[in-house]
């Protein structure tokens, strides 16, 4: 089983390190998954590019940029379950969707749990369990959710309307 939390975990060694974790991997499947995640660029632009250094809780990287990582991590790891809590947190709407579409051709077949506040991430699952009070208050996908389900079709108006209140860059 792999996991993900909203703070990324990312330890203070190389990138090539922070992906291969407990496994040997070559540097082409390495550049393959930093491609896969959006993060073959820059680390291409940096001067030790897979040997580049974190830091300490990967200080020398964005918040999105750790997130990718850790990503990067659990695409290397090859688990059979996932659980990614909050993954995208960090990530801005554009590269949100882009890795949650990604991850869900990259681990199809295999159980994948979201735990998300964010209902667009989940947009495309399988299927959304909607907690209230601990409880499950109602289940399905989108689609029956939004016919179907008070509760949810609030939560996805809220989600809307701050989304567009949202500043918008000029």
């Amino acid at each position: 089983m792999s996991y993900i939390s909203q703070d990324a975990p990312v330890f203070d060694a190389s990138i090539r390190e922070n992906i291969a974790f407990d496994r040997d991997m070559t540097d082409e499947a390495i550049w393959g998954i930093l491609d896969k995640v959006g993060l073959k660029e820059k680390v291409w632009s940096l001067p030790d590019r897979l040997d580049t250094l974190v830091g300490e809780r990967g200080m020398k990287l964005s918040g999105g940029e750790k997130q990718l990582l850790a990503f990067a991590r659990i695409m290397a790891q090859q688990r059979s379950i996932i659980i990614l809590d909050e993954p995208v947190s960090a990530l801005d709407n554009i590269n949100e969707k882009r890795i949650m579409s990604r991850v869900l051709d990259l681990f199809a077949g295999k159980t994948l749990i979201v735990i998300a506040h964010r209902l667009q991430s989940i947009r495309d699952v399988d299927r959304i369990l909607v907690v209230k009070d601990g409880q499950i208050a109602d289940e399905g996908d989108f689609h029956q959710l939004m016919g179907g389900s008070d509760g949810f079709r609030e939560l996805w108006s809220r989600e809307m309307e701050d989304h567009s209140a949202e500043p918008h860059p000029a």
